[in-house]
């Protein structure tokens, strides 16, 4: 299932969002990450000068969950070019270490 046919499809969603979460679509069209690893990511899991992603934890059932070392779930992702300018242009937050904290 391809749910956009275009990234215009996907940037046209990102304009009706609050800047805080306007790369949340480019990210998930970008990447293929599953809304429960975007969730649980932090600052620290993502280089943009490498240009990758490590994916080491998931919240699920309003629970942070370490996969196993061995797990798939575990792993590094490479980023569009895209996709890092949308992750640059989000606006700083020194009050979470998350990603994509909530508003509170």
């Amino acid at each position: 299932m391809r749910p956009f046919e275009t990234w215009a499809q996907v940037e046209a969603i990102t304009v009706e969002l609050h800047p805080r979460y306007a790369a949340i679509p480019v990210v998930l069209a970008g990447t293929g990450l599953r809304p429960e690893e975007l969730w649980a990511l932090e600052r620290r899991d993502v280089d943009l000068d490498e240009g990758v992603l490590n994916v080491t934890r998931v919240y699920s059932q309003g629970r942070l969950k370490e996969p196993a070392k061995s797990s798939r779930q575990r792993r590094r992702v490479p980023l569009r070019g895209r996709v890092v300018e949308a992750l640059r242009a989000l606006p700083p937050r020194l009050d979470s270490k998350l990603l994509f904290p909530a508003a509170r």
